[in-house]
């Protein structure tokens, strides 16, 4: 095999990754939002129902352009 075509791979494995992966992560973390809003007595639970209702409230677009905003203004307090 050459190497040009293991670097014609590698965008499928890494799409077949993220394909296998992020749905897997999504499910966990809704799971666990879920179980601490309906069934723990934590007194700041609304604040995780909120944030899991916030890409229903608020359009897609709006959402996208204010974490890039937000990125954009914390991007100098990271370091590179």
């Amino acid at each position: 095999m050459t190497s040009n075509t293991r670097q014609g791979y590698l965008p499928l494995l890494n799409t077949g990754i993220l394909i296998a992966v992020v749905p897997i992560f999504v499910v966990l973390i809704a799971s666990a939002i879920s179980w601490i809003v309906v069934r723990s007595r934590l007194q700041l639970r609304f604040v995780f129902d909120s944030i899991a209702f916030l890409p229903i409230a608020i359009p897609r677009v709006v959402l996208a352009v204010a974490i890039l905003y937000l990125a954009l203004m914390v991007r100098d307090l990271v370091p590179d």
